[in-house]
């Protein structure tokens, strides 16, 4: 009697295990990740996910430098404007701005294009 009921408690328990994994996604989605209060953060993908490229709290009339032509979205807790720019022959342009407290999960044409940020 013991057995059967080991033996159907273990059929039971792998078949529950085979629903569950048939039910959950291939692949989980990437987290997002949390810039914490007081720092801009600038990230490598979209929706804030992949490498954390810049993580500062420059204030206004700063330059931070980025990792050229690789930040695709940003998160900015900070009091100030920060403003993506990208340098071409020494000139730099300014291709996207966070007003202060604003996130951005994509940035357009921005994408792949800012080479440092000003704290204005």
């Amino acid at each position: 009697m013991k057995t059967r009921v080991i033996s159907a408690f273990a059929v039971s328990a792998l078949a529950t295990a085979g629903l569950l994994s048939a039910i959950a996604p291939a692949t989980a989605a990437p987290a997002k990740l949390k810039c914490a209060t007081g720092y801009f953060c600038a990230y490598e993908h979209i929706n804030f996910t992949g490498a954390v490229l810049v993580q500062s709290r420059a204030g206004r009339g700063a330059t931070v430098d980025a990792p050229n032509d690789r930040t695709s979205s940003g998160s900015n807790n900070t009091g100030n404007q920060w403003v993506g720019v990208n340098l071409r022959l020494g000139i730099g342009d300014d291709v996207y701005k966070w007003a202060p407290y604003t996130d951005a999960s994509t940035i357009g044409s921005a994408n792949d294009k800012i080479d440092q940020f000003d704290v204005k």
